[in-house]
């Protein structure tokens, strides 16, 4: 059975909004999961999640899910 991965909601995720353009949910990520190139762009999954879920509790934006 798959675990769940972060689904980021691109109508929610606004990276400006975060710590000088850089995703907290990237920061919290110990399996580099999520990614983000430069700042003030929105992350992206870069390869496969553990469903921890730290993510979601990191965004301040609620803009994270997992499903």
């Amino acid at each position: 059975m798959r675990k769940p991965g972060p689904v980021i909601d691109p109508d929610k995720c606004l990276p400006d909004q975060c710590n000088c353009g850089i995703c907290c949910a990237v920061l919290v990520c110990s399996m580099k999961t999520l990614v983000q190139e430069e700042s003030d762009e929105m992350p992206f999954l870069l390869r496969a999640c553990k469903g921890c879920g730290k993510c979601v509790i990191a965004c301040p934006l609620k803009a994270i899910s997992l499903a």
